[in-house]
């Protein structure tokens, strides 16, 4: 996966070619290693806020209504941040 992202930045978005790409030193290298790291801070971000979000009003109302619907969100959450890197690959 980061290989996928770090491809991408060095091709896509900066227009690089393969050799400058494979080569990994220089300028360009310090470019694509910062433009992969804002992708995968918002990666890890969507990951995680929404949980810690969503703990504090979820667990009152588990309490209540029970754990089962709750052992689903955890795999939404999965599809949701794959599906991010799977549109970014896309683009």
């Amino acid at each position: 996966m980061q290989r996928l992202v770090l491809d991408k930045v060095c091709l896509v978005d900066l227009g690089l070619n393969g050799t400058i790409c494979s080569n990994h030193s220089g300028v360009q290298e310090v470019e694509v290693q910062r433009r992969s790291n804002l992708i995968f801070t918002a990666w890890y971000a969507l990951c995680i806020v929404p949980g810690l979000i969503l703990c504090v009003f979820l667990g009152p109302w588990s309490d209540e209504n029970g754990r089962k619907p709750l052992l689903v969100l955890p795999l939404l959450g999965y599809v949701v941040s794959y599906s991010y890197l799977i549109l970014y690959a896309a683009w």
